[in-house]
């Protein structure tokens, strides 16, 4: 494991053990009914989705036409015509409207379920932040599921819902932070390509599948084998907000941030890092110098980012 990995595992184990309750996921849940539904999500994802069984879940992404990542989600298949999706955490609004343009003539229906709460379990022993397929195991109701290896639980409001655990919360964030998991600001939506977002995004694109909205682009960076972007994370004094341009000792624009989380005194940054020559920058900064982000790790580059 990669030093720099293994000290956010570390952070997020003593984060766990302070914790009391389950880590808070979901903006919304979006349920889709009708026959058409799993054609249609296979047609406008750019993960294959058309071998997903019933009680069976897969993470998918979706691109623009510029091969820009939109949103990505969780899609669960609870029955025969019937699958939730579970929005990537700051993708929720973003993963629904994306839905409702495409749909066109289909046949199904889009709901918002807020009675459904998702909740992540860092206590799971099968508790994986990289997995991208599983299982639904189903609960002691009809409107719970678990999804396997991820320790992901969706339950219905009549079950009752537990107040957010702040050191939860944080557990989870941080371990999808070293996984390489990216949290979508609405503000960057369609800002980066999906091989500048590192290599758990791209693991999401399958290349041998029928059509999707850009396509050909991610093809062809995928494929290049080199990138300019590169998702990394960083630690910092204070908290930069998400689309925080950051600059290096020349001034020039070189990182935006896609998120933070607070650890202890200090904030973990999320960002996507612009190399030159190959190089990353050891340090970036606001454009007033007011605060710094040291970086501290790459994730590996996957293909040309955008």
């Amino acid at each position: 494991m990669d030093s720099n990995a293994a000290v956010l595992i570390r952070r997020s184990e003593e984060a766990r053990t302070r914790a009391w309750g389950p880590a808070c996921l979901n903006e919304t849940v979006l349920e889709l009914r009708g026959p058409d539904a799993l054609a249609f999500l296979e047609s406008l994802s750019a993960t294959s989705l058309a071998s997903i069984p019933v009680g069976g879940w897969r993470c998918a992404a979706f691109a623009n036409a510029q091969g820009r990542l939109v949103a990505w989600g969780r899609l669960v298949s609870c029955g025969e015509y019937f699958l939730l999706a579970i929005p990537g955490e700051g993708t929720g609004t973003l993963l629904a409207a994306h839905f409702a343009r495409h749909r066109l003539r289909s046949r199904f229906t889009i709901e918002a379920r807020d009675d459904l709460t998702v909740s992540g379990e860092p206590e799971g022993s099968s508790w994986n932040p990289a997995a991208v397929a599983g299982t639904v195991s189903r609960g002691g109701t009809e409107e719970t599921w678990r999804l396997e290896p991820s320790s992901v639980v969706i339950r219905g409001a009549r079950e009752g819902t537990m107040a957010p655990d702040p050191d939860a919360d944080r557990a989870w964030s941080i371990r999808e932070l070293a996984a390489g998991i990216v949290r979508l600001p609405a503000s960057l939506t369609g800002t980066f390509t999906i091989p500048a977002l590192g290599p758990f995004t791209a693991s999401l694109v399958a290349l041998d599948k029928g059509c999707f909205p850009g396509q050909e682009v991610v093809r062809k960076m995928l494929r290049l084998g080199h990138g300019k972007r590169v998702l990394a994370w960083a630690e910092s004094d204070v908290t930069f907000e998400a689309g925080a341009t950051l600059v290096d000792e020349t001034e020039r624009e070189r990182g935006r941030v896609l998120g933070s989380i607070a650890d202890e005194g200090r904030f973990l940054v999320q960002l996507v890092v612009q190399l030159e020559g190959g190089s990353e920058p050891q340090e970036l900064h606001a454009p007033d110098r007011a605060s710094v982000c040291r970086i501290r790790g790459l994730m590996p580059p996957v293909g040309a980012g955008g």
